[in-house]
């Protein structure tokens, strides 16, 4: 999306990362904003999903 202020990219991406503790390999999706105005990244942010991590860690977890 482009505004006057700047442009924002919104990014899905799946990182698959194989140096956990547990051993196991560890794949969860991130959603990812860049934003960028007059040239220069102005924010960005990353979003996952904590439960998948958590699990790939050797917890429990219950969802309700």
């Amino acid at each position: 999306m482009s505004t006057a202020a700047g442009a924002e990219v919104v990014e899905r991406c799946i990182e698959i990362v194989n140096e956990l503790a547990t051993g196991e390999p560890y794949r969860n999706s991130s959603i990812s904003t860049v934003t960028v105005r007059d040239g220069r990244l102005a924010a960005f942010a990353e979003i996952v999903d904590p439960l998948v991590f958590l699990q790939a860690q050797g917890a429990t977890v219950t969802v309700p």
